[in-house]
């Protein structure tokens, strides 16, 4: 299978397959999972639920949002 078909087809995904590689980035990473794992501790599990479902849409609203960026340019 060509790439562009594959890209067409959703078989491939590049902004999934893109890793800062600095050293902020990391810092971000780790210090958004510890806040997770603090408030899935602490918090009832509807409103952590909750949080995440917010996550997931602001995460999903910015891949969107960077795709329409890169249509132009």
């Amino acid at each position: 299978m060509k790439v562009m078909e594959a890209l067409y087809d959703g078989l491939i995904y590049p902004a999934e397959q893109v890793v800062p590689d600095t050293p902020r980035y990391h810092e971000a990473v780790k210090a958004v999972c510890e806040i997770m794992c603090d408030f899935e501790g602490s918090l009832d599990k509807e409103i952590y639920k909750r949080i995440r479902s917010l996550l997931d849409l602001e995460a999903e609203s910015s891949d969107i949002m960077e795709m329409e960026f890169f249509k132009y340019g």
